[in-house]
């Protein structure tokens, strides 16, 4: 029994989730503005505006924009790549022929779910990891697992109201 109903849940999820990394990896535009435009920013930001000490206390202003740039690349990753693929997958007529299928909706909604956040955390990671080393951003290892837990909901959160948001785009250029 190797059918896609003997498998489990679990099991399918997975398969769908590797299909659309594949899917994502290919797509070049996704590639480009969910990890490269990220650590772009960064660079930027720490070449136009320095990276002083700001506020009361003795913190350099990398420190702040690491976060904040973390977290446009969890939205890159979950909200905006899901929005506009599942717009173009619709106005394609793609997500129809996955309707005659017997995949149930839930495991493409669950494979795209956990794409996005693998992807989120990667970009989470080089971020943290190009902040310690190129910037010297500060970060005791025990906050990394707080860290990841917020990518990890942040990132689900950002998926639902893509899904939700979806239903209301009628066209791949409204969504973009």
């Amino acid at each position: 029994m190797t059918t896609a109903a003997a498998r489990g849940p679990v099991a399918l999820v997975l398969h769908q989730a590797r299909f659309d990394l594949r899917s994502f990896l290919r797509n070049q535009q996704a590639r480009f503005f969910t990890l490269a435009l990220p650590v772009l920013f960064l660079v930027i930001f720490n070449g136009v505006f320095g990276n002083k000490v700001v506020g009361p206390g003795p913190v350099k202003a990398s420190a702040y924009y690491v976060p904040g740039i973390a977290a446009l690349g969890v939205i890159a990753a979950s909200f905006v790549n899901l929005v506009i693929s599942i717009a173009a997958q619709r106005e394609g007529g793609i997500l129809k022929r996955r309707r005659a299928t017997p995949v149930p909706a839930w495991v493409l909604v669950g494979g795209r779910t956990l794409t996005a956040v693998g992807v989120s955390l990667v970009v989470v990671a080089v971020l943290l990891g190009l902040g310690r080393v190129a910037y010297g951003v500060k970060l005791p290892t025990s906050a990394l697992p707080g860290i990841a837990f917020t990518a990890v909901v942040g990132s689900i959160t950002f998926c639902v109201l893509g899904y939700a948001l979806s239903t209301v785009i009628q066209s791949a250029d409204a969504a973009l």
